[in-house]
């Protein structure tokens, strides 16, 4: 997630999300570059709309991107219709993951399949390989990339270890992050510091998310792990985490950040920059759905879990919003805030997406429903 400056409350937030479920063994390559709309030779498998969200990027009201297990999606009529954005090409029968988007503004933005780094410049239409996440005599596995303009970028995940073999007390592979300084071109392993564990247990561990505010200021969170920068990852710092499993990771500012977890709907917060965390309530109990969230100020945000919820004093309390019941069975489970500042809660139901959209910081939401059916 990032946030920058534009309205009353001074954030809009531009979201990244990370494949909850990629399996570190897939293996894919990419497909033809230029070609947008290729569906490749499976073209019989694929339905007409993602079906599911692993990536998603909301660029406004109305112009989204979402990556399933197949394929990234983009809608330019908030999710009426869909059409075929980027499509890997299968190998060997083995399912396909984008592993992550992020764009820097509505028209240009990166996307990582495999190890490979795609630009578009005219907001997902066409797509172009720009580079290859790869340091010598490395092998990478990418959970998220993030970029904060057309030159410098990080991306996040494992780095499996060639020792794992021959050494007893090695894991199989360990948390990794590269940069790139030239528009992803060429890529540099960052120095981490390992996280407090015993080696002879052979625990393995990764990172999931990654995001800069600025150039310098960024955070890496994953496995009982949390990093922080401030001078653009030259210096990773860990902060404690008392093993919480973290997945995504957000800041409103230099200060104000909130991390969500794996199998809890537990929130960790941060108000001095990420060195400190403490865990603020839930807003409902957890019943498998993990909670998303979006701040506005440090004290006034947003949660989607199954249903929507709001807090004005920092995630301390919490209430539902009764008049936004779901519509057409839909469970809201992601929440993003576009560059254009619109609010959006995306939900599920039988092969139906269904949104809410604020304009006005939440004080009001409409109600959009898109099945199959309609689009028939």
């Amino acid at each position: 997630m990032v946030f920058k400056k534009t309205s009353e409350f001074g954030w809009w937030v531009f979201v990244v999300i990370g494949c909850l479920s990629c399996s570190i063994n897939s293996e894919h390559a990419a497909t033809k570059t230029g070609n947008s709309n290729a569906r490749g030779s499976h073209e019989g498998r694929f339905s007409d709309h993602p079906t599911t969200m692993t990536h998603m990027q909301v660029l406004d009201y109305e112009h989204w991107l979402i990556s399933d297990q197949v394929r990234l999606w983009r809608t330019e009529d908030r999710g009426r219709t869909w059409i075929p954005s980027y499509s890997p090409e299968e190998q060997h029968g083995e399912r396909l993951y984008i592993r992550g988007i992020s764009f820097i503004s509505d028209q240009n933005g990166f996307l990582v399949d495999r190890d490979t780094i795609f630009r578009t410049d005219n907001g997902g239409a066409e797509w172009y390989k720009v580079g290859t996440v790869k340091t010598e005599g490395a092998e990478y596995f990418i959970n998220n990339c993030y970029f904060v303009d057309s030159i410098h970028g990080w991306a996040a995940g494992l780095m499996f270890r060639k020792d794992f073999m021959s050494s007893p007390k090695a894991p199989p592979y360990i948390g990794a992050i590269l940069c790139t300084k030239d528009g992803g071109t060429t890529w540099e392993r960052q120095r981490l510091k390992a996280p407090d564990r015993h080696p002879e247990n052979n625990e393995r561990w990764d990172l999931k998310d990654i995001l800069f505010l600025t150039e310098k200021i960024g955070w890496a969170v994953g496995d009982t792990v949390i990093y922080w920068t401030v001078d653009g990852g030259e210096h990773w710092l860990p902060a404690r985490t008392n093993g919480a499993v973290c997945e995504r990771v957000s800041f409103i500012d230099e200060l104000h950040g909130w991390i969500t977890m794996r199998d809890t709907n537990a929130i960790l917060a941060s108000s001095d920059g990420g060195r400190n965390w403490t865990i603020i309530p839930a807003p409902a109990p957890f019943i498998g759905v993990p909670t998303e969230v979006v701040f506005l100020t440090p004290q006034h945000g947003f949660a989607a879990c199954v249903y929507l919820y709001e807090t004005t004093n920092g995630g301390l309390t919490w209430r539902q919003r009764s008049d936004l019941q779901g519509i057409a069975g839909a469970e809201y489970t992601n929440i993003r805030r576009a560059l254009d500042s619109t609010l959006l809660v995306i939900g599920g139901g039988n092969k139906t997406f269904s949104t809410l959209a604020s304009t006005d910081y939440g004080k009001t939401f409409e109600a959009c429903c898109s099945d199959e059916a309609s689009k028939n």
